[in-house]
Formats: structure tokens, C-alpha cells, sequence
């Protein structure tokens, strides 16, 4: 007949789940309870950007515009009737050959001036809403921080 052989203190044998009789183990192969904590943060597709720096470059392009528009404002005087060159003959010749290039060169400056304005005006919609965005998400990680008791 065969000998029974029963565990004793000095004979342990392992659980079919991995662990000792009467120990606590988790299922074989079973999921991992605590996640492991990513050792990096993968940033492809996120985006980050400086509101300190998006607004110097809005107050750079504003400054732009405002250098380009005192000389545009003065160039308008002259195709607004005003000759300082005169109105004698060599005046005459004078408007003749400048008027055209100077006219030329305003349309140019004007141009320059609705360019800066309208960078200006768009790196402030972006600014603001970043901003709107940046305010946003710190209203929402205050709120989940109060409710999870953080």
C-alpha cells in the first residue's frame, strides 16, 4: 500500500498559484494591480508654447507697425496735394519723374502696415487663446485636485 506523505513544517510545498499554502498571491498570470509609473512622457502631438514670448512678438510687431506707418503718413501728404519741389517748370518735371516711385513706395509702406497690424492682431488671438486654454486646464486640475481630496 502506498505511504500518505502530508506537509509538515519541514516539508513545504509551493500552491498551485505560485505562493505557499494559506499565503496571499494573486491569480497565476493574472493582471498587475499597481501600474508600473512611466519613466518618461512621450510629447509627440503636444504642443508648448511661451505666452511670455508669444506676447513680446506681438509687441515687436505692433512697434514694426508703428515704424512703418510714420513714414507711410508722410509719403500720404505729398500725393495729397502738398509740392514741396514747387510748381514752376523744374517742379513740374521734378513731380513728373517722383510722383509715380513715391506713389509706388506708399502703396508699398501701406501694405507693410496692414501686414504688421495684421500679424499683430493674430499672434494677440493666439496669445489670448492659449491663454483661455492654459487658465482652463488649471481650473480643471484645481477642481479634480479638490474632489479627489489632493
Amino acid at each position: 500500500m502506498a505511504e500518505n506523505t502530508t506537509n509538515t513544517a519541514d516539508t513545504k510545498a509551493p500552491d498551485p498559484t505560485g505562493g505557499y499554502r494559506n499565503a496571499p498571491t494573486g491569480a497565476p498570470n493574472g493582471p498587475d494591480p499597481i501600474a508600473p509609473v512611466p519613466t518618461h512622457i512621450d510629447t509627440v502631438g503636444l504642443v508648448a508654447v511661451d505666452l511670455d514670448a508669444l506676447r513680446a512678438a506681438v509687441q515687436d510687431f505692433e512697434d514694426l507697425k508703428a515704424q512703418a506707418d510714420a513714414p507711410y503718413k508722410a509719403s500720404s501728404s505729398y500725393s495729397a496735394g502738398a509740392h514741396p519741389w514747387g510748381e514752376d517748370p523744374m517742379g513740374a518735371s521734378f513731380e513728373q519723374n517722383y510722383l509715380p516711385s513715391a506713389q509706388a513706395a506708399q502703396q508699398a509702406l501701406e501694405a507693410l502696415v496692414d501686414l504688421f497690424s495684421g500679424l499683430a492682431d493674430a499672434l494677440k488671438d493666439t496669445h489670448q487663446g492659449y491663454q483661455n486654454t492654459d487658465d482652463h486646464s488649471k481650473a480643471v486640475a484645481t477642481s479634480l485636485a479638490k474632489t479627489s481630496g489632493l
